[in-house]
């Protein structure tokens, strides 16, 4: 979901993106969904967020270095 951009930028990628995520996610309930997301867009993807679906912003100029670089 990183190159996903705010507001419908990327015009139907993102459409296709959120309902393939809200599909797996109901498809397979037991199965854990972790989307890596950019600063820009992840507070429009908190939508996604349920049990079994989460989301880590990876990108962003806010976001620390990840403990494992």
């Amino acid at each position: 979901m990183t190159p996903l951009a705010p507001g419908g930028q990327n015009g139907g990628a993102g459409p296709v993106a959120t309902t393939l995520i809200q599909q797996l996610s109901q498809i397979a309930p037991d199965q854990q969904l972790l989307l890596l997301t950019n600063a820009d867009s992840d507070d429009e993807l908190s939508g996604l967020d349920t049990a079994n679906v989460h989301r880590l912003c990876v990108r962003g100029p806010e976001v620390a270095a990840p403990a494992w670089k």
